[in-house]
């Protein structure tokens, strides 16, 4: 339904109903719109003077009044014009503000909504220099960024350990070097088997589903209260720890190709 798009972009409840109303009857007067849309009759010539200074109609020359509307796919081509100059605007306004900010670096960040998630996963993964080390809990991830993963193989060198379905995945990854996950049971390392972090408040309620680290940099992503979370590590004793752990694993892991 177009009607949620519309509003999304900018117009309200009546504007979005109004155009909506004239793109389907082609052109028409106030009481046709009215009766098209459900917006009262009163509030009709306001809405469409509103539609017509924003782009989206046009006004005949005519009394009583009528209007047509500009092609959809001419205002939509006008909007994504819009939305586009207004993010740069916006971008380079937040470049200009970082030259002059003083920057206080945390080497721990937390991250939520998928989208974001995704995002950052995939600029870590391109980022990573020299060796990129992965273990994986959850193959739906994997599923994802296998592809982002298979290109970076072929400038970095990266080891991923994951517990199953290895099979499934070779010559899918590139030049992965695919191991399979040691038991962690009899280890300290048994919060990364999908249990969580050995804190007491975190044990019922944390899922790791990938941890991957490059040089002293991490990222882990887990499940929390079923919601997807990701922990971002940037150098520090953190990410010196987080290193050592997934080399531990990578290290006792066997290798699938013998």
């Amino acid at each position: 339904m177009p009607l949620d798009g519309l509003i999304q972009v900018g117009l309200t409840e009546y504007e979005a109903k109004a155009y909506v109303a004239i793109v389907t009857i082609g052109e028409g007067g106030i009481n046709d719109i009215s009766q098209a849309s459900g917006i009262p009759r009163s509030r009709v010539y306001d809405v469409m003077e509103r539609l017509a200074g924003k782009g989206f109609v046009e006004t005949g020359a005519t009394k009583p009044l009528r209007y047509r509307a500009v092609d959809p796919q001419i205002v939509t081509k006008n909007i994504r014009s819009h939305i586009q100059k207004t993010l740069d605007e916006v971008d380079a306004s937040f470049k200009d503000f970082r030259k002059n900010t003083e920057q206080h670096s945390s080497p721990l960040w937390f991250i939520l909504g998928e989208r974001r998630i995704d995002t950052e996963a995939k600029d870590f993964i391109n980022r990573a220099q020299d060796v990129l080390g992965i273990i994986v809990i959850s193959n739906g991830l994997l599923v994802r960024y296998a592809p982002i993963i298979a290109e970076r193989s072929k400038n970095v060198k990266i080891n991923l350990v994951m517990e199953d379905d290895l099979e499934g995945f070779k010559g899918l990854l590139g030049k992965t070097k695919l191991l399979s996950m040691p038991d962690l049971s009899t280890t300290s390392l048994d919060w990364l088997a999908g249990i969580g972090f050995p804190y007491e408040d975190w044990t019922t309620k944390t899922k790791f589903e990938m941890v991957m680290f490059s040089g002293t940099n991490a990222l882990l992503i887990y499940k929390e209260d079923e919601k997807r979370k990701a922990l971002v590590v940037e150098g520090s004793i953190v990410g010196v720890f987080i290193h050592s752990v997934v080399e531990g694993v990578i290290k006792s892991a066997r290798n699938t190709d013998g």
